[in-house]
């Protein structure tokens, strides 16, 4: 259950209520399909014109997505409480696009002091579950809080018989 999706021809955040004002009931005819934020899927607005449920854009059958009805249980703490579509452009573009890369190394000995050890590869596979999940839209998540959401995005293995 999504309460904002992104408009495919604007990109913008709208509610079902908005999207159907501008595209109308027949918008799978036209081709134009709400999006999650989260994951892309294509959604479906529900109870719109309903006095008896809230209003929602709905994940098709068998998402995974966190931001779905039956999300991953390993994910469903993940759900954003709002999105913020620019500030996850910028978030990303510091962290990956940076040439001094002096942000993604902070961010990467912010988790390796959470940790204890990380390789590289296991930093990778965390931005690359980041990317999935598009972490870098959620509302009010910064380059300090980032290290603390990566670290819970993969199950890293038991050192020594110790928890990392």
């Amino acid at each position: 259950m999504t309460k904002k999706a992104i408009h495919q021809r604007t990109g913008a955040l709208v509610t079902p209520e908005e999207f159907i004002a501008l595209e109308g009931a027949d918008h799978r005819s036209k081709g134009v399909l709400p999006l999650c934020p989260q994951c892309g899927a294509a959604l479906a607005p529900y109870g719109v014109h309903s006095l008896k449920v809230m209003s929602r854009f709905d994940h098709p059958d068998g998402s995974q997505c966190p931001s779905s009805s039956t999300p991953d249980s390993r994910y469903a703490h993940l759900v954003p409480t709002d999105w913020d579509l620019e500030q996850g452009k910028r978030l990303r573009s510091a962290l990956c696009d940076d040439p001094t890369r002096a942000n993604l190394k902070a961010v990467y000995a912010a988790c390796l002091a959470l940790c204890g050890k990380l390789s590289g590869i296991e930093f990778a596979a965390m931005c690359r579950k980041a990317d999935h999940l598009q972490v870098w839209r959620y509302k009010g998540v910064t380059l300090t809080w980032l290290p603390y959401v990566l670290v819970t995005l993969t199950d890293l293995p038991i050192v020594a018989g110790k928890r990392r």
